[in-house]
């Protein structure tokens, strides 16, 4: 046999069974997605509009869950940080110095997570999820924004478990509790006291406990 025949034969054999490979795994995706009832969730947390991640800021929170596979979902959410309704003024009297009547409050907050689902009948039923978090928030005098703010950042990483359900298999329903690590950083210019954070702002350890609801499609 001739040389490069003898190559494109080693060719073959490898390129062969690799796309046998492919066409079995795509097949066996494609049978897993006909079991998916509902792709997609839209969901919020109406809570997360009167208290949000960081004190004396609310959420006004809008997440996206994808699933790919009975067993697998890739999830995201962004939200807007504004002003909290719960101890706000409270807070904005411990943290400045003199009182200011009139303060501002802007952020964000970006989160992923990856979730398990092991029923194998995502986006319903109990999940593992891995999951992380950025938010930051600014605090700002409305006269001079410029030299009389308060920031946050908030870094979260953890790990969670949970359960999802969908009623009527429409209406969603997402709870999680899950622990994990967290760096809180305040920073502050103007009439602002030295330590803005509270003391538990500084303790490493992150207990995430949550829930959302929506819309299943």
């Amino acid at each position: 046999m001739p040389k490069h025949d003898s190559i494109n034969m080693k060719k073959t054999l490898f390129v062969l069974p690799l796309f046998l490979f492919l066409l079995s795994s795509l097949s066996t995706q494609a049978q897993y997605m006909e079991q998916v009832v509902r792709r997609n969730v839209i969901k919020t947390n109406p809570l997360a509009m009167l208290q949000g991640p960081i004190i004396g800021f609310a959420e006004y929170r809008i997440m996206y869950e994808r699933t790919l596979t009975p067993a697998h979902a890739l999830q995201a959410s962004l939200g807007y940080l504004g002003k909290g309704i719960v101890n706000s003024d409270f807070y904005m009297d411990f943290m400045f110095a003199n009182p200011i009547s009139e303060v501002d409050h802007n952020g964000y907050r970006v989160t992923a997570a990856y979730k398990f689902y092991t029923d194998n009948y995502a986006p319903n039923g109990w999940y593992l999820m891995p999951h992380a978090s950025f938010s930051y928030g600014k605090m700002h005098s409305k006269s001079d924004p410029d030299t009389d703010y308060i920031t946050a950042t908030y870094i979260n990483v953890t790990g969670n478990f949970g359960y999802q359900v969908l009623v009527d298999d429409r209406f969603a329903a997402d709870f999680y509790f899950g622990l994990g690590w967290k760096s809180n950083t305040w920073s502050g210019y103007g009439q602002y006291h030295n330590d803005p954070g509270l003391p538990v702002q500084n303790v490493p350890v992150k207990v995430n406990i949550g829930m959302n609801f929506g819309i299943a499609f």
